[in-house]
């Protein structure tokens, strides 16, 4: 069953989380794989019959997609406001936070990313999401121009001073997100020093 397989490779790489991480990054990265479970990516891909699209067959592949119906589902709760809706973008952002941290802070016990510029896409989807699911949450709240401010808080121009704790939860998540993209940063940069160095030694 391909549930039972799934499960049998989250415990094999819980135990590499285990044998390679120490501290804090250990600890942190044991609580993100297990909330990884709570994430409707990895619910959607385990869930997914044995006979599934090849396309979705390959994890990429699948990811890729989901990232960007997740957005546009985003987009459409935006301009169909609800509180029911707005927990539901909430909900699936910040899976999508959950997601990133994995993979940046637990790149090295899983392997380097493949393909930069396919991350560095990615993530602007997952930003824009991010984006629209705040403004959801202004628009909902009566905000003016809701669309506007949640962009002008991501670019720490403004912030809608109507709404101050949905305001500070979106810049607490900015800070998250520039952690991220850092993280990203440092980690192909670092990999290209290592492999200059692994050259400079033959």
């Amino acid at each position: 069953m391909y549930f039972q397989r799934e499960r049998q490779l989250w415990r094999d790489n819980l135990a590499k989380i285990n044998e390679i991480k120490e501290g804090i990054v250990r600890v942190v990265g044991k609580f993100l794989h297990r909330l990884m479970w709570a994430t409707p990516s990895q619910l959607a891909f385990t869930l997914l019959p044995e006979d599934r699209p090849d396309c979705f067959d390959h994890r990429d592949c699948f990811t890729e997609w989901y990232v960007v119906g997740v957005l546009v589902l985003s987009i459409v709760i935006y301009f169909v406001p609800s509180v029911w809706l707005a927990l539901l973008s909430t909900y699936i952002s910040a899976s999508t936070l959950i997601v990133m941290l994995h993979i940046v802070l637990l790149q090295r016990v899983f392997g380097p990313i493949k393909s930069p510029q396919r991350s560095l896409l990615l993530f602007m989807c997952n930003v824009a999401q991010i984006v629209f699911m705040f403004a959801t949450w202004y628009r909902w709240g009566g905000q003016s121009d809701a669309l506007l401010k949640s962009v002008l808080t991501v670019a720490t121009i403004g912030y809608a001073t109507t709404m101050p704790c949905v305001a500070m939860a979106q810049i607490a998540t900015d800070f998250v997100l520039v952690a991220i993209f850092l993280g990203f940063l440092l980690g192909q940069f670092g990999a290209k020093n290592g492999a200059n160095e692994n050259l400079g030694d033959l």
